[in-house]
C-alpha cells in the first residue's frame, strides 16, 4: 500500500494525500468520516469488494488537529459553499487518478462514513457519470436548499443507516431517497436497528447490494 501519498497532476499541481492499494477488482473510492485519515477505510473498502484497487484520500482542511472536509462555518450557505468546492476538486482528483492508472474500464464506487458519506454523495449528485455507484454510510442530504442537477438518469445510490442515528440533520434517509429518486436517481435505503457506525451487517448488505449493481464484475 501506498499510504499519504502526494501525487502530481499532469499540470505539476498537488493532488489529495492518499491512501493507494493496487487491485485488479473494482475501483474503491473510500471516504473517512470527521477527524480521521486515509486509512480508516481501506479494509473496508477491501470488504466491499474483492481485490479492490482503493484509492483514499485524506480530507484536506485541518483544524484543530482534526482532518476535515468542509471548514467549520456557522453560516449553512458558506458552508454549502465550501462543500461543493470541496467536491469539485476531488472530482478532478478522481477523474485525473482513473485516466493516469488506466482504470476506465472498472466499475468506480466511491463510498463514506458520516461526513465522508456526505461527500460521497454531493459527488454522486453534482458530478453525475463520475462514479457507478455511491455507497452511503450514516449520510445526510449535504447540499440544503442548493439547486441540484435533475438528471441524475443511472445514477446509484445505497443508502445505510441506524434507527438510532440522531445525526441526521432532519433529514431521514428515506427522504433522501425520494430526493434523489426525484432526479430519476436509483436509490435503496437499508436501516437497522442502533447507533452511528459501520456493522458487520452493513458491510454485507452493501456487498449484496453491489452484487445485485454489477452482476458481472469481478470482485462483486
Amino acid at each position: 500500500m501506498t499510504a499519504a501519498n502526494s501525487m502530481a497532476t499532469s499540470a505539476g499541481q498537488p493532488q489529495w494525500v492518499h491512501a493507494y492499494v493496487t487491485g485488479t477488482g473494482p475501483v474503491v473510492v473510500a471516504l473517512h468520516g470527521l477527524g480521521g485519515a486515509e486509512t480508516d477505510m481501506v479494509s473496508l473498502a477491501q470488504q466491499l469488494a474483492a481485490d479492490a484497487l482503493v484509492i483514499a484520500p485524506r480530507a484536506g482542511v485541518l483544524e484543530r488537529g482534526i482532518h476535515r472536509w468542509v471548514p467549520r462555518s456557522k453560516p449553512r450557505t458558506k458552508k454549502q459553499s465550501g462543500l461543493i468546492e470541496t467536491t469539485g476538486k476531488l472530482a478532478a482528483f478522481i477523474s485525473e487518478t482513473i485516466l493516469e492508472q488506466r482504470l476506465e474500464s472498472r466499475p468506480v464506487i466511491v463510498t463514506g462514513f458520516s461526513s465522508g458519506a456526505d461527500i460521497a454523495l454531493a459527488l454522486g449528485i453534482l458530478h453525475p457519470g463520475l462514479v457507478d455507484a455511491v455507497v452511503s454510510f450514516s449520510g445526510t442530504y449535504p447540499l440544503g436548499d442548493l439547486d441540484v442537477p435533475d438528471g441524475l438518469e443511472g445514477e446509484r445510490f445505497l443508502l445505510v443507516g441506524s434507527d438510532g442515528d440522531t445525526g441526521t440533520d432532519g433529514m431521514t434517509l428515506p427522504r433522501l431517497a425520494a430526493e434523489l429518486e426525484a432526479r430519476h436517481a436509483l436509490a435503496a435505503v437499508r436501516v437497522r436497528p442502533g447507533g452511528r457506525q459501520i456493522t458487520a451487517t452493513d458491510v454485507a448488505t452493501a456487498r449484496t447490494w453491489l452484487g445485485e449493481q454489477f452482476p458481472e464484475a469481478d470482485g462483486l
